[in-house]
């Protein structure tokens, strides 16, 4: 007899197939037939297929937002351009890549990418501001362009995005160690594309 299946065991299984089948893999006879399980086996733990996406969705947020803190806690001895290109590294793409579509067609999961976006712009305007010694302004604008990067590479190259981004971030990161051009400083740690 096959074990009974926890609402957790139901949670990672929907967040592996909205990673490989994108929003539509989300439909409720499409899950249970992928999961060899009834629709009772389903609704014993949620009572709609909207609060079993909502709990897929706030799963990922709160793994999302740990991830993104013990990024910020990591080895401040490590190479900054290292510790930068961690936190994408951290980040499963192709499942983002589908909650970025589910969220361009549901509120919900919206709001809920909206928090993890701001909380990791916020994280890097900040990363950029010590370690670059930027003002605070042009950090955010740094982070803007390379969040903005992540998020267009997710779409282009889900799967991929390392590859796809690593010589563009690498331009930004050369950008970050320019003087700006209109001052008298020495060569260091300004930022010249704003």
């Amino acid at each position: 007899m096959a074990q009974r299946w926890r609402a957790e065991d139901w949670l990672a299984f929907g967040a592996e197939r909205l990673r490989e089948g994108g929003p539509e893999a989300l439909a409720l006879d499409r899950l249970c037939a992928a999961a060899g399980r009834t629709k009772g086996s389903f609704y014993h733990h949620f009572p709609t297929m909207a609060e079993f996406t909502r709990r897929v969705l706030t799963r990922w947020r709160d793994g999302a937002l740990a991830a993104l803190e013990t990024w910020r806690e990591a080895d401040p001895g490590a190479p900054r351009r290292a510790r930068l290109a961690a936190l994408s590294q951290a980040v499963d793409d192709r499942l983002e890549a589908a909650i970025r579509a589910l969220a361009a067609r549901d509120a919900a999961a919206k709001a809920l990418v909206a928090e993890v976006d701001a909380a990791r712009e916020s994280a890097i305007t900040r990363f950029l501001a010590e370690n670059w010694a930027l003002p605070a302004l042009r950090a955010q604008r740094a982070a803007q362009i390379l969040y903005a990067l992540f998020v267009a590479a997710q779409a282009r190259a889900p799967g991929d995005v390392a590859r796809f981004t690593a010589p563009l971030e690498a331009q930004v990161v050369r950008w970050l160690g320019q003087p700006r051009p209109d001052t008298a400083e020495e060569p260091g740690d300004q930022l010249t594309l704003f």
